[in-house]
């Protein structure tokens, strides 16, 4: 994509995830800049239980990787960490998904 910038950031793969997340701050925090313009209010918000309260998500980012492909991560508080949600990437590519004891 003409202009596009490519920044690689390191994610939680989070198995009680349902979507990805994330907070601006995280994103700066590891070198993602000049983005403010990219994000936007979704029509569909969706309410997360976080580890700190009950949260709406209304703000999301298109993001691309080559684990997970596609995606919207939902920016949540201003400290959210970045995370993966490993059910949608099994679900959405048909991956396999092993628990190991």
């Amino acid at each position: 994509m003409p202009g596009a910038r490519t920044f690689t950031v390191e994610r939680i793969s989070d198995s009680g995830a349902a979507e990805p997340l994330g907070s601006l701050k995280e994103l700066e925090a590891q070198g993602v800049t000049g983005i403010k313009h990219l994000i936007a209010k979704t029509n569909d918000p969706v309410r997360f239980a976080t580890g700190a309260k009950i949260t709406t998500g209304d703000k999301t980012l298109g993001i691309s990787s080559d684990l997970c492909g596609d995606e919207n991560m939902f920016l949540l508080s201003k400290t959210c960490p970045l995370v993966s949600s490993q059910g949608q990437t099994v679900l959405k590519d048909k991956k396999l998904y092993l628990w190991h004891q």
